[in-house]
Parts: structure tokens; C-alpha cells; sequence
């Protein structure tokens, strides 16, 4: 008893002086946060899953979880929250949440971390934006946005990583895609974001459906399947051979909540941005919609020098290379 009556003051007390001293380093990277990333050294505690492919993570302590990361080199300004200094750049993070009042006003401050592929270091705390609000969908998940400020010139910012408490990391995804737009003046590339894959589809009418886009213009398509048979997998797969499309698994993490449409607008902003890095446009469209010009036969602009109708229906069909990836594909 006499042992226990002593050791836990002591307990207590070494408690106290981490905490404190976890809040001093705190207020100390928070004032160079924008200016010189704070390491933690050997406090940081990492507790998240050893696992880079963009997939759904629950951030520990707080309603949130996320699934990819971008580097956004926009340089821009949220209104009425921190200002960025003219050299910092955003990492911005595709993520879903509870969309009530009560349930935003609960999040607790989340901690933006990021490796450079030597060492994590702590960059500030996120700005948290929920970008879709629906009255009539109140208990469902909505897409938000967890927004970083790295330092620029930085080393290199190769994964983001996120925690409730100070030096604790419980969620991280790799940046894998360069948010940077294309330059101005270049040739327009054209990519299609199809809505999440969730029931029967027959191959076919997607076979038709890329074929349709690629005759328009279309260079590149990417999908979510969250649910899809193993023929409609097969069809895909080749395409993606084909260095035609993207497939992005969609598959939701708790079971027993409840996602707008299969989440959807996460899945669409996610292809916004993961389209940033190669195409000039991007068209967001479900299988039974297209975008069809109304006065050119395909979404390219015509050449002056060549500028006949012949030549420009022709064109996508030369290069269309229609059968390639639908080769035994319904066999």
C-alpha cells in the first residue's frame, strides 16, 4: 500500500510535466508553422495502418475519415481564417464527415503532419471544410476537405498525416498525384469522371459509353467501383491495361453508415483532382449522360490550316484503335 501511496504522485506528476512541456512544444511550432516545419522527434507516437494505397481511414477522436491527398500550388487564401504567406502551398486531402451543425462544431483541432521521406515534421493545424451540406440528407456522410500549409521551398512532401493530440499521427495516405495544372496554350486533353460503379452494368453499355467519349475526344476515363460483376472488372481491367482508364476501389469503411448515393461527391472531387495533373477539362458524368458539341463532330479545337468537316470527323476514328481493349472481352 505504502508503495502505491507513493507511486502515484509520481505517476501524476511525470504526466504533468509531458504535458506541459507537449503544450509548450505546441504553442513553439505553432508560431514557426508557417514559416519552419516542427519535427517531434522521438515523441511522435505513430498509430495508423502501414498501408499507402488510397483507401478509407478513420482519424482517431474525431467524426472524420480520409482517403487521398493532393498537392494544390494554387495560391490562395480561405476567407476569414489563417492568411498563407506567398510561398506556402496546400495539401489538400479528400475526406468525409457528419454534416450537422452539432457534429462540425465537435471536431476537435486535427494536427497536419508531413514526411519527406526521411522524417515526419509538423507543419500547423488543418483547416477543415465541409463542402457539402444536404437538408434533406442530415444523418448521412458529406465530402470535406482537410486543408494543410506546407513551407515552400520544401524538401519534398511525400505523405500527410493527421492526429487529434499533439506529436500523434493515426491517419496518413501517400500524395501520390501532383495536383498541378496543365500550362496554358497547350493541347486540350479531356478526361471523364464517372459517378461510383454500385449495381448491375452491363458491359456493354460501358464498352459504348467509353467508345462514345474517346470518338469526342475523350484521352482518359477513371472509375469507382465500390460493386460491379467479374465480366464488367474484366472490361475495366483492360482498358486500364490500355493506359485508357483508371479504376479506383470505392469501398465504404463502416458498414452501418450511411453515404449519400455511395458517397459520390467524394468520389467525383477526388477524380477532379486526380485529373488535375493531365487533362485541360475534365467531364463529370454518369453512364447515360454525354456531352455531345453542337457544332464541331468532337471536343477538340479544329485546326485553321485544315479546318474541313472531313478531315475532322475522320480523325477519331483513325486513331480510335476501337479494338484493342475489347478484345474477348465478351467472350
Amino acid at each position: 500500500m505504502r508503495g502505491q501511496m507513493i507511486f502515484h504522485p509520481v505517476l501524476k506528476w511525470l504526466l504533468f510535466l509531458r504535458f506541459v512541456t507537449a503544450t509548450i512544444a505546441l504553442e513553439e511550432c505553432d508560431q514557426l508553422s508557417l514559416s519552419v516545419p516542427c519535427t517531434c522527434g522521438s515523441q511522435l507516437e505513430k498509430r495508423f495502418e502501414q498501408s499507402w494505397s488510397d483507401h478509407w481511414q478513420k482519424v482517431e477522436g474525431a467524426p472524420i475519415e480520409i482517403f487521398s491527398s493532393y498537392l494544390d500550388e494554387r495560391h490562395w487564401t480561405q476567407p476569414n481564417t489563417v492568411h498563407l504567406p506567398d510561398a506556402a502551398i496546400t495539401v489538400r486531402t479528400i475526406a468525409h464527415g457528419l454534416q450537422t451543425e452539432h457534429a462540425v462544431n465537435n471536431i476537435p483541432p486535427l494536427f497536419c503532419y508531413v514526411h519527406d521521406g526521411v522524417e515526419w515534421m509538423y507543419v500547423g493545424r488543418a483547416e477543415y471544410v465541409r463542402v457539402y451540406r444536404s437538408s434533406l440528407h442530415a444523418e448521412e456522410y458529406t465530402t470535406h476537405f482537410l486543408l494543410c500549409f506546407v513551407p515552400h521551398p520544401f524538401r519534398q512532401v511525400v505523405t500527410v498525416g493527421f492526429g487529434t493530440a499533439f506529436c500523434q499521427i493515426t491517419a496518413a495516405v501517400d500524395i501520390n498525384h501532383q495536383a498541378v495544372l496543365p500550362s496554358a496554350g497547350g493541347e486540350l486533353a479531356l478526361s471523364v469522371c464517372v459517378s461510383p460503379l454500385h449495381s448491375v452494368v452491363e458491359p456493354l453499355q460501358v464498352a459504348e459509353f467509353i467508345e462514345m467519349y474517346r470518338l469526342l475526344g475523350a484521352t482518359h476515363f477513371t472509375f469507382y467501383n465500390y460493386k460491379t460483376t467479374s465480366s464488367l472488372r474484366e472490361l475495366l481491367n483492360r482498358y486500364s491495361k490500355a493506359n485508357l482508364a483508371t479504376i479506383v476501389p470505392w469501398y465504404s469503411l463502416n458498414s452501418r453508415q450511411s453515404y449519400f448515393y455511395f458517397d459520390q461527391r467524394s468520389a467525383l472531387n477526388d477524380c477532379l483532382y486526380r485529373s488535375a495533373a493531365s487533362a485541360t477539362h475534365v467531364a463529370v458524368v454518369d453512364l447515360d449522360e454525354f456531352l455531345v458539341p453542337r457544332i464541331d463532330h468532337d471536343v477538340r479545337p479544329t485546326n485553321p490550316a485544315n479546318s474541313s468537316d472531313q478531315a475532322n470527323l475522320s480523325n477519331p476514328l483513325d486513331q480510335a484503335n476501337l479494338s484493342n481493349p475489347l478484345d474477348q472481352a465478351f467472350s
